[in-house]
């Protein structure tokens, strides 16, 4: 990966380190930019343990969602 991609990566894993403990949920939608990963919503299933995941495509390349256990139709 280029270097921007891992400062990108190292300051997701440090949001989700702050930001997940005692979460009870989440939704994730990237609004057709692209930023959403397979391996991005992964690394939130982990981090959130049972809590679930809402995933909202938009439309674009919804394989990246398999992890959410909903999506959003819309």
């Amino acid at each position: 990966p280029r270097p921007e991609d891992r400062r990108v990566d190292a300051a997701l894993e440090d949001g989700l380190a702050r930001l997940s403990p005692g979460c009870q949920g989440a939704v994730v939608s990237d609004y057709r930019k692209g930023t959403v990963t397979e391996a991005g919503l992964e690394r939130l299933k982990r981090a959130l343990g049972d809590a679930p995941v809402v995933g909202d495509p938009k439309g674009i390349r919804p394989e990246v969602y398999r992890a959410a256990e909903l999506l959003l139709p819309n």
